[in-house]
């Protein structure tokens, strides 16, 4: 995808701030286009996507994968149940991959709200939010409690 297409979606979403709960500990859910083959990701291969050595799905079409800034506490979340890396980690990781001519990071995106309304419309996405915030559309392939990737 263009990177004036992946912008003029943002712009059609409507880029509003969605608040997560505060209360607790952040439950996240793993989500996929519903166009996507996979049924159920495991740890090793959620963090081969959110690394970007996997690139493509089983039916040969590519991963589009949507994260969040480093500070957001969704993708702190995610980074350190998936990748095993606190922020600092992650951020060296990209720097070393950008070095070395790697494959770039996956797609930045503002708030949970936008990475469910870009899933829903992008055949081979995949994102994770909180829970709560899952829309009907989607399929869950995975799940991120207290630290831990669980099956949908």
């Amino acid at each position: 995808m263009s990177r004036a297409t992946f912008l003029a979606l943002l712009l059609a979403a409507g880029v509003a701030m969605a608040q997560t709960p505060a209360k607790g500990p952040l439950e996240l859910a793993v989500i996929v286009h519903p166009g996507v083959p996979a049924r159920a990701l495991n740890k090793a291969q959620l963090e081969s996507i959110f690394t970007s050595a996997r690139r493509t799905w089983e039916d040969g079409k590519s991963v589009i994968a949507f994260s969040y800034s480093p500070g957001s506490e969704v993708r702190q979340t995610f980074d350190r149940a998936v990748l095993g890396l606190n922020p600092d980690q992650v951020g060296r990781f990209w720097i070393d991959q950008r070095i070395r001519g790697n494959a770039r990071p996956p797609r930045q995106v503002p708030d949970p709200s936008l990475v469910a309304r870009l899933v829903v419309q992008m055949p081979g996405s995949i994102g994770f939010l909180p829970v709560a915030m899952v829309p009907k559309e989607v399929r869950i392939v995975a799940r991120v409690k207290n630290g831990v990737v669980t099956a949908p």
